[in-house]
């Protein structure tokens, strides 16, 4: 299975996630923000893989926009109260364990990301004569990162439907 057909394992999780997660507000806009990244990586990917050095700036971007996502949504779902959703977000905010895990995957990515890109502008500067972090590394650490932020996502479903479940109980 190549990395690209592996890219749409996300999307498919994301979408499972959230019907399964929608009674919990801030379960739903973590994978809200997932998924907006996943738009914007799989609608550029065409784009990216056109360029031989870039696409490696792109990936580390992607992972970037990710990052922002998660720390920021405190600061958008505050900006953004006047809305219903954004005003219970606001208010039922926490950072889950889940969410830690995804943040140093997507760091991890940057970092390999930013290894790779110089190792391939040197390559093409004909500064080195081999790629090795992105022949045997890269793809690697990039494919292990989806599959473990799906199983991560389903992981943070189960979570919150328990967390709902046991409110739901202590209630009555």
């Amino acid at each position: 299975m190549t990395l690209y057909y592996l890219n749409f394992l996300i999307p498919i999780v994301l979408a499972i996630s959230l019907l399964l997660s929608w009674k919990d507000v801030n379960a739903r806009f973590m994978i809200l923000s997932y998924a907006f990244v996943e738009v914007i990586s799989l609608s550029t990917y065409g784009w990216a893989k056109g360029m031989q050095v870039g696409f490696y700036l792109w990936s580390m971007g992607i992972s970037i926009v990710f990052l922002i996502c998660v720390f920021g949504r405190r600061y958008w779902a505050f900006h953004l109260s006047s809305i219903k959703f954004f005003s219970e977000a606001y208010e039922q905010h926490r950072y889950s364990i889940q969410e830690t895990a995804l943040v140093l995957l997507f760091l991890l990515c940057a970092a390999v990301n930013l290894i790779t890109f110089i190792e391939v502008y040197a390559y093409t500067e004909y500064w080195i004569d081999n790629l090795f972090i992105k022949e045997n590394v890269r793809d690697f650490v990039q494919s292990s990162v989806n599959i473990l932020a799906a199983l991560i996502c389903l992981s943070f479903v189960v979570k919150s439907s328990n967390r709902n479940v046991s409110a739901s109980q202590i209630a009555n």
